[in-house]
């Protein structure tokens, strides 16, 4: 690890813990948080197995691999949980957020601006507790025609609205996908839930 000009944190090797936490100020640097190498939490049981890289107000990048696992005391590998909250967020092209295992486990993405053009994966065994993505933005969220969101059998959702529709900082949330963006639950023990809003939807 270490620090290239105008960003707070740079990984561009393997991380690995049973939690990693990686937390820039934003408004210090052009880029908050960049990751182009590998993160990798894995933890025995329930200690651990969660990645959070958070940048108030500033930028999180991931052009590497992000990748959370709980391991339980039969040797059984489950998904963990990844935590990105920034004031940007951007999974590039050929990046990789993944949660998946026999019981699939969390990501969640929240940010005033989310661009992805990456692969998010949440994938259970057929006879695994399901996993869930939820990414929300107060701006815009764009999904590239590069986009990969997988989560077998569990939910997807993107800018749910509150139970005041999209009101307050989510009044003007705009959702954009690009043709080739994909987002896909089948495959488990149901087929899962997908839901894509925003207070103003553009689909290719």
């Amino acid at each position: 690890t270490g620090s290239i000009e105008g960003t707070g944190v740079d990984n561009s090797g393997l991380i690995e813990a049973a939690k990693a936490e990686l937390q820039a100020q934003g408004n210090l640097y052009s880029l908050a948080i960049n990751n182009s190498g590998t993160i990798q939490a894995t933890a025995v049981v329930e200690e651990g197995g969660k990645i959070y890289l958070r940048a108030d107000g500033g930028t999180v990048q991931n052009t590497g691999t992000l990748r959370a696992e709980v391991v339980d005391l039969k040797g059984t590998i489950n998904g963990g949980t990844i935590d990105v909250n920034a004031g940007t967020v951007l999974f590039q092209q050929g990046s990789l957020a993944d949660v998946s295992g026999h019981h699939a486990g969390a990501l969640t993405i929240v940010g005033d601006r989310i661009g992805l053009a990456g692969t998010l994966r949440a994938n259970a065994d057929v006879d695994g507790r399901i996993g869930h993505v939820r990414i929300n933005s107060t701006g815009m969220t764009v999904m590239l025609g590069t986009s990969l969101i997988e989560a077998r059998g569990g939910e997807v959702r993107i800018n749910q609205p509150g139970a005041g529709g999209f009101t307050g900082v989510y009044a003007n949330t705009v959702t954009r996908m690009y043709r080739g963006a994909t987002i896909t639950t089948v495959g488990g023990a149901t087929d899962g839930f997908v839901e894509v809003s925003g207070a103003v939807l553009n689909v290719d």
